[in-house]
């Protein structure tokens, strides 16, 4: 199976309207966010990798790929989609949309699962990651970072991470065309942006179907504070809603994990 990214055929089919597809780097993200300040960058722009050596993930958390892994960063402007600032703090539950729904189609669509705010799940381990970052140098404009386990081996993961990782081939027991994911996946972000614009509610729904943590008790952690408690799902302004000690409260960010040993 050919396993290469071709960024001409990406530029036909989907939104992306120039790229480039490197061998090996550090962080997509990083690389992404530097050329963020260029102007006369024509968006969305994507840049992605073969593979990432320094691969980043929410808050201090590192995200580790090998070969056979979907790695990749765009860079867009909310205007582009009609997304009103206010509507900003849903861009990452609708990239998780996106990344559900389009590996929903190639594997066991009750096996794919959200959890909030920026993980996807298959089988109950983490499949692909997403990080949405901004830069100082450039006011108005996103990088959405997005990490898929589709042809890397579970085997070859340290062992910290094995415990907690899934791919699609590991899971499916063959290998996956991931020119063909990422071109239908782009098609799935395009839509979802524009459902994001539009304050389709439908949106919101489709990741409550899937919420890895509702009825999970969990602990959501940022840098302010801790709150433990029964997760409820999202609100109508993506926050996760738990039912702590004190009463409900809602947390709009954070790192979370769920609670072993709860009732």
């Amino acid at each position: 199976m050919d396993d290469t990214i071709n960024i001409d055929q990406l530029l036909q089919e989907t939104m992306v309207r120039r790229g480039q597809w490197l061998a090996e780097t550090v962080s997509t993200n990083s690389d992404a966010l530097s050329l963020a300040g260029d102007c006369s960058l024509e968006l969305p722009y994507l840049i992605g990798a073969d593979r990432q050596t320094g691969g980043r993930g929410r808050g201090k958390n590192a995200w580790w790929s090998s070969a056979g892994a979907l790695t990749f960063s765009l860079i867009l402007e909310p205007d582009q989609f009609a997304i009103q600032q206010q509507q900003w703090p849903r861009i990452s539950l609708a990239t998780g949309v996106a990344v559900g729904e389009c590996l929903a189609a190639v594997v066991e669509s009750s096996a794919v699962q959200l959890k909030w705010p920026n993980d996807v799940f298959l089988q109950g381990r983490k499949v692909a990651g997403i990080l949405v970052e901004t830069s100082s140098n450039a006011p108005g404009r996103f990088v959405i970072g997005i990490g898929i386990n589709v042809n890397n081996s579970v085997d070859e993961a340290p062992e910290e991470v094995q415990r907690l990782m899934a791919s699609l081939r590991s899971t499916a027991g063959h290998p996956f065309d991931r020119m063909g994911i990422l071109s239908r996946l782009l098609i799935h972000l395009e839509r979802e942006l524009i459902l994001l614009g539009e304050a389709a509610s439908e949106q919101l729904d489709r990741f409550r179907e899937r919420c890895l943590l509702t009825h999970e008790f969990v602990t959501v952690t940022n840098p302010n504070e801790e709150v433990s408690g029964l997760c409820l799902g999202i609100d109508d302004d993506g926050a996760l809603r738990l039912q702590t000690e004190y009463g409900p409260t809602t947390c709009r960010s954070g790192t979370v994990r769920r609670c072993e040993g709860e009732p």
